[in-house]
């Protein structure tokens, strides 16, 4: 479709619904009181209770049977993998001056308010800052180092992912 972002959230179903009361027949989520119910505008607030176990060296999907509902243990994975080369991946690969602009706003929206401590917006927030003003705010780097100092999940996760602060400074792609 070549959207400009792809709003990528796993399904949480609302009591009251059609698809909540099918998903419990099913069995597929508890009957639950709705008053205690806490909802969550995507996968942010789980993600930092449990780290996602993704690599990216292979889909989630592959060697799957594709008609199948997925264990609920890879469906962080899954969302990793589709956020990830769905929206920010190919933020390398843009060129035009207006969409670089838009990127950036929104990256930055993400990377200060929605995700704060999400090191994948952090590093595209400065990727972009690079290549649209040629320079990044030192206070974008220095929360990146910071994160990626303090865990060895999110430093294994960008190597893998082949990023680093190093390319960032020096301008480099990925």
């Amino acid at each position: 479709m070549d959207l400009d972002w792809y709003n990528i959230n796993l399904l949480q179903p609302l009591p009251n619904t059609p698809i909540f009361e099918t998903m419990v027949q099913q069995g597929l989520v508890d009957a639950i009181n709705s008053e205690v119910m806490k909802f969550n505008s995507g996968p942010f607030g789980k993600k930092r209770k449990k780290e996602i176990t993704y690599s990216h060296r292979a889909s989630p999907f592959e060697n799957k049977n594709l008609d199948s509902i997925p264990p609920k243990a890879e469906f962080e994975d899954i969302w990793f993998y589709m956020n990830y080369h769905l929206n920010f991946e190919r933020l390398f690969k843009v060129t035009s001056p207006t969409k670089l602009d838009q990127q950036l706003k929104y990256i930055s929206n993400i990377s200060r308010s929605i995700a704060p401590d999400d090191p994948f917006p952090m590093y595209f927030y400065a990727y972009l800052q690079k290549k649209v003003t040629g320079r990044i705010e030192k206070e974008i780097i220095s929360r990146l180092e910071s994160c990626l100092e303090s865990s060895e999940y999110w430093a294994t996760l960008f190597g893998e992912c082949n990023l680093s602060v190093t390319q960032l400074k020096s301008g480099e792609k990925a």
